[in-house]
């Protein structure tokens, strides 16, 4: 029913307007979920808030992927007045950027897909069943099944900057002793944030939330943290943290499942 009256609103109000009403609901939401731990969990999910709480009062926190600006605003609000946050969100940095700002946030958003090189490129957000799924926007080739025809999926395109987080780094004159945490929500591209930031995490010693996707197992971007001294650990389904450190352990517990948050650190 919810599938129907989105796919009606949006043939209604067209892209432009449903993208803001959808923006203004999840603003709604998020207001409750900041004021309700209870909702909160519900809201973010358990693994961002385990997150959360690793992040320290003047930490600076790099956002990487932060949509409408939720998870930034919890880590605006963990690292306080003395600290800051900085988003990078090609597609919905207008909304975040408003959010942000409405809120009062010691938070930054760049309008930037981090990726192996700079340039440009186009980003899609895919639409299913005449419904936009915002939150999935990503490059292209995360969809190689839904851009097949007969899949039921087509795409808005949107042409993006890209940058290497390295050269971002660089020209902020940041180290990666600078930086608190990280978290990576890129749906599927978390690789090419990776090898575009090989100097920052080779040298960075803090907690990264990553969101990987399980169309290739094992993900590359975990392979690449594995293979860099990186210990992963996954929240499953019965609210356990459990180490995933070799391919077969990460097989087993993310069976049945698209993606997951996983909870990376340098292994002791």
């Amino acid at each position: 029913m919810l599938r129907i009256v989105k796919r009606h609103l949006f043939r209604l109000t067209g892209p432009g307007c449903y993208r803001w009403l959808h923006a203004l609901w999840f603003r709604t939401r998020l207001m409750r979920a900041l004021r309700s731990p209870r909702y909160a969990e519900s809201f973010f999910g358990a693994d961002v808030l385990a997150f959360t709480a690793r992040i320290r009062p003047g930490q600076l926190v790099l956002d990487i992927g932060a949509f409408l600006g939720g998870s930034t605003a919890l880590f605006a609000r963990a690292t306080g007045a003395g600290g800051r946050v900085i988003a990078f969100e090609p597609v919905h940095h207008k909304a975040a950027a408003a959010l942000a700002k409405s809120l009062g946030l010691t938070a930054r958003i760049e309008p930037l897909a981090l990726a192996p090189a700079n340039g440009d490129t186009e980003l899609v957000i895919p639409i299913r069943e005449g419904v936009p799924l915002y939150s999935q926007a990503g490059f292209a080739s995360s969809y190689p099944e839904a851009a097949k025809p007969g899949s039921g999926f087509t795409f808005e395109r949107l042409p993006t900057r890209l940058m290497r987080l390295d050269d971002f780094l660089a020209a902020e004159g940041l180290s990666a002793e600078a930086v608190g945490a990280v978290k990576i929500d890129v749906e599927g591209s978390e690789l090419g944030v990776f090898t575009g930031g090989e100097e920052f995490f080779r040298r960075f010693r803090g907690p990264i939330l990553c969101e990987f996707w399980f169309h290739a197992m094992p993900p590359p971007g975990w392979v690449w943290l594995r293979e860099r001294g990186y210990s992963c650990r996954y929240l499953d389904r019965g609210g356990q943290w459990r180490t995933l450190d070799t391919p077969e352990a990460l097989y087993e517990a993310v069976r049945g499942e698209t993606y997951g948050n996983f909870l990376c650190e340098r292994a002791a």
